[in-house]
């Protein structure tokens, strides 16, 4: 279905549904499924009914109203298949209060539909983008009002500014349009309303009526995106809706929007290429409607070969677009290329298009399986009105909540088990590492120790080693003692020991005088050694100073004054050089020169000639006799 897209700039992105979504489809399906098979073959009735005495209920219902016959059974459940596929808040028939859209959280809004999440991660991509140059303009094109109320509660809050163009707003801001092309201003709502600035008689009124156009972002209030909510019904009966907008891009919710109309068509106007983006719900009734050409009038026969399709093709696996395929698409919106490159080609399934329609409708294939909650969707028959079929969908689905709370009940207190569990591991561990911190601080106290008990240790045997000494001379002296107390003549050896005392005072007299000797000879040479030293060392001065001085003559040389007059004393060389090979060149002209004026004239043997009266008389004028030479040179 995007194989035309870069022509046509109509582009689908399909989506799926959430489990919200599949459960009251499910539960659609066994109400439905009676009327929808007498509607599609009623020869199929005689198997259904054998399922309905095992799996359905058939209860005589007290009927107050006309009963509703199977093709306008067959209607709503074709209507309430499309309202769940894009919201399950659609499936209410009353109205919804605006203080419960204002004030219902956001995230549930999004999360039980995927459409409306897709919308939002487009939405937050669109306004969260790097290049905010200019601001952009997107339409967002619903069903009807009720639908457009759901998207004004998501797109409130976000940073844009909201101007909704169908129904009433749920808050409005009054943001103020320029159009540029008329320069008028028209602020959000019916009728336009006065400047944007909080006059004095605003005060006092109402919170919605309270102007917050000027108070709210006044530096950047003019680079802000603008978000413009309208219905299929009201784009198709007002062609003017969105031509005085410059829209950059339409996302539309409605897939079956038809973009030939006028008023999509001024969009486009002056060739101007403005994408038409359709969230299209994969496999769903209207993906068949529009995968047969989209014709002009829907028939019965085709709704309900669109049901057929469905309810076949509703559990299978769908190819969605990823994260990174979005935000390529949007990139590719921002720079005004082709995004139909990354969207994948939205075709309905067709491999069980031959199969038995009966046991898609009596198996709930996309019911969320219960472990603890007790919940048996039974098929429904036997006739109804608006009264009962209200009751047994509002009977069904609460029935259904309440076992899915008793399920999220016993689940939420297997996390907590599982949480107990895990928080008393981590106390358990917490002691331990405390334990574990002890035992170290431990350790290391003991370890302390022990090095003041090795270097007390070491400290010992050495005082040990120096006591052992004095205790081994002690003895020495004891012996040496002993044995003159018991010599017999004491005399004697007193005597050697006096002439042994004289030698070695001898020899110790002797060595301080070498030693002297020596010391006078260690003065010189030390006094020898310092003089050479600090010759040495004015000598390493005066190389220093000498070399520096090298260095400097150069650095003189090779700079560029020198080397100035150097190139031009050899320019000057050069030209006298020339100016000699010329001199050269022109002295042996002239000598070959005369050599030919000799050889022919014979200047040398030629006599005088007898000068004229009239030459007489000048001594001015005298006769050439011999020839002038001139040097050579070699």
């Amino acid at each position: 279905m995007n194989s035309t897209s870069n022509r046509t700039q109509v582009f689908y992105i399909p989506v799926g549904l959430t489990q919200v979504q599949k459960d009251l489809l499910e539960i659609l399906i066994s109400i439905h499924a009676e009327s929808f098979v007498s509607c599609v073959d009623k020869r199929l009735l005689p198997e259904l009914q054998s399922k309905l005495e095992k799996k359905g209920t058939n209860l005589k219902r007290d009927l107050s109203m006309t009963a509703l016959t199977d093709v306008q059974l067959t209607e709503w459940f074709f209507e309430n298949i499309r309202a769940v596929s894009n919201h399950p808040c659609l499936l209410v028939e009353h109205y919804m209060p605006r203080q419960f859209l204002l004030m219902e959280p956001t995230e549930r809004l999004i999360y039980t539909s995927d459409k409306f999440g897709k919308l939002n991660l487009m939405v937050d991509l669109l306004l969260n983008r790097k290049d905010k140059s200019r601001p952009l303009q997107v339409a967002i094109i619903s069903h009807s009002v009720k639908e457009l109320d759901l998207i004004e509660g998501v797109m409130l809050g976000k940073v844009a500014k909201l101007k909704r163009l169908s129904g009433t707003s749920l808050f409005d801001e009054k943001h103020e349009y320029d159009d540029q092309t008329s320069g008028s201003r028209t602020t959000n709502g019916e009728n336009s309303s006065s400047s944007g600035s909080v006059a004095p008689e605003q005060i006092g009124k109402s919170k919605d009526e309270y102007n917050y156009s000027k108070s709210r972002r006044k530096n950047n209030i003019s680079q802000l995106d603008w978000l413009f909510l309208a219905t299929t019904t009201h784009l198709t009966h007002s062609e003017d809706l969105l031509s005085r907008y410059n829209l950059d891009l339409i996302i539309s919710f409605d897939p079956m929007l038809d973009e030939s109309l006028p008023s999509i068509f001024k969009v486009r106007k002056n060739g101007r290429k403005t994408p038409l983006f359709k969230l299209l719900v994969q496999d769903s009734p209207d993906h068949y409607l529009l995968s047969k050409k989209k014709p002009t009038t829907t028939s019965e026969k085709l709704i309900l070969d669109s049901i057929v399709h469905f309810l076949k093709y509703r559990a299978d696996i769908k190819d969605l677009i990823s994260l990174q395929q979005y935000e390529n698409i949007i990139d590719s919106l921002i720079k005004e290329t082709d995004p139909g490159e990354f969207l994948p080609s939205v075709n309905p399934g067709s491999s069980r298009n031959n199969d038995d329609l009966i046991p898609f409708l009596t198996n709930p294939m996309e019911l969320m399986p219960l472990t603890y909650g007790k919940y048996e969707l039974r098929l429904q028959s036997g006739p109804m009105d608006i009264k009962n079929y209200q009751y047994i969908l509002k009977t069904l689905t609460a029935e259904r909540l309440k076992q899915c709370h008793v399920e999220y009940e016993e689940r939420e207190k297997l996390v907590l088990k599982t949480r107990l569990k895990e928080t008393k591991r981590l106390n358990d561990f917490d002691d331990l590492k405390v334990n574990i911190g002890q035992h170290f601080k431990k350790l290391k106290e003991n370890e302390t120790k022990i090095n003041d008990s090795e270097k007390r240790v070491e400290r010992t045997r050495s005082e040990l080693e120096v006591l052992e000494e004095r205790l081994k001379s002690l003895v020495e002296r004891k012996s040496e003692l002993v044995r003159l107390l018991t010599l017999e003549d004491i005399a004697k050896e007193i005597e050697n020991q006096k002439q042994q005392h004289t030698k070695l005072s001898d020899e110790v007299s002797s060595f301080k005088k070498s030693n002297d000797e020596e010391s006078f000879k260690n003065d010189d040479l030390r006094s020898s050694y310092q003089q050479k030293s600090s010759e040495a060392a004015s000598e390493v001065l005066k190389t220093s100073a000498l070399k520096a001085e090298k260095e400097e003559l150069e650095r003189q040389l090779n700079g560029p004054f020198t080397k100035w007059e150097l190139i031009i004393l050899q320019e000057k060389e050069a030209q006298l050089k020339s100016s000699l090979r010329k001199m050269v060149q022109q002295s042996q002209f002239l000598i070959q020169y005369m050599n030919r004026i000799q050889g022919q004239y014979n200047i040398e043997n030629e006599p005088a000639k007898k000068s004229s009266p009239a030459t007489n008389n000048s001594s001015r004028y005298t006769t050439r006799t011999t020839r002038a030479t001139s040097p050579t040179y070699t």
